[in-house]
């Protein structure tokens, strides 16, 4: 492994204002495109593949519907397996 380096503002005051602006511009775009973006891509691919609605079990479903609630039961998943898998990081030496 490499070893670690650490940033400070006395190191290179340009690569650290390059960096706070990378990750600004890098948070704002990903925002952008999983809130605005992709639901609105899927609602299309959705209604060209499937017509309005679907079923899905005895549920009666649009596009968005079905997006939202995959989007909650990722969330959910995450909330329920993260405390576990944040014990395992915590517990092995690699970080």
């Amino acid at each position: 492994m490499s070893a670690t380096v650490e940033l400070d503002r006395e190191s290179n005051p340009q690569e650290v204002r390059g960096y706070a602006f990378y990750d600004w511009a890098k948070s704002a775009f990903e925002t952008s495109v999983t809130v605005a973006v992709l639901p609105a891509w899927y609602a299309y691919l959705f209604l060209k593949a499937n017509g309005l609605t679907t079923t899905i079990g005895s549920i009666e479903m649009q596009g968005d519907a079905v997006w939202s609630f995959a989007v909650a039961i990722g969330t959910l998943f995450i909330a329920i397996i993260s405390p576990s898998l944040g014990v395992i990081a915590d517990r092995r030496r690699i970080k």
